[in-house]
């Protein structure tokens, strides 16, 4: 899709779809947990701006305002710790993050990548 044809929204409104078709029908076959990885550091940026504190899905109008009592969705960025437990997820992060650095040992990284 081009720049501004709505790619962040469309990601937003299948997010916001599978969610409540897991918890408005109780079906395993929706997701409750979202991982959204971005190709690289400038387009993560972007969609942090969107999506942090869940930013998009409070400004936007993508669902009906009497949904609201069922969204009970957590937004997680990159290197943020987790928050209480709540009953969906979205994590984003860049795809960067998946790649082995040749050069680095586990004593390097962070406690929040090394720990169980």
């Amino acid at each position: 899709m081009a720049t501004g044809s709505g790619k962040t929204k469309v990601m937003a409104l299948a997010i916001v779809w599978q969610y409540f078709n897991a918890v408005r029908e109780d079906d395993e076959q929706y997701a409750k947990t979202f991982l959204v990885l971005a190709p690289n550091v400038i387009v993560f940026e972007r969609l942090k701006e969107d999506f942090a504190n869940g930013n998009i899905f409070r400004t936007d109008p993508l669902f009906p305002r009497h949904f609201k009592l069922f969204w009970e969705m957590e937004c997680y960025m990159r290197g943020e710790a987790q928050r209480t437990h709540s009953n969906g997820a979205l994590y984003l992060t860049n795809i960067q993050q998946f790649y082995e650095r040749a050069n680095a040992s586990k004593e390097e990284e962070p406690a929040e990548i090394t720990a169980w």
